[in-house]
């Protein structure tokens, strides 16, 4: 049985508070995907964050129209876990 929340304010928080949510970065630019889902923007407060399964939707779009996909996940925790080495 699904948890009803008494006030949906409790699961707004909830959601945004999630732990296991990742925006979508760029490396070469450090730009991260907008919240509009279309777009850059360097500031984390407009960009977009949700879970790994639905990053893959936009990366699977972009595929089926032959575009180059260069964002990669980043958790909201830490975001230099998935940074590449760049180190020769």
């Amino acid at each position: 049985m699904p948890v009803r929340y008494a006030n949906p304010r409790e699961r707004a928080f909830e959601i945004i508070n999630a732990k296991n949510k990742v925006r979508l970065r760029d490396p070469s630019t450090g730009e991260y995907l907008h919240l509009s889902g279309t777009g850059m923007t360097k500031s984390v407060d407009r960009s977009w964050l949700g879970h790994l399964h639905q990053a893959d939707t936009p990366k699977q779009r972009a595929k089926a129209r032959s575009e180059d996909w260069t964002l990669q996940p980043v958790p909201r925790d830490d975001p230099h876990f998935y940074e590449p080495d760049v180190t020769p």
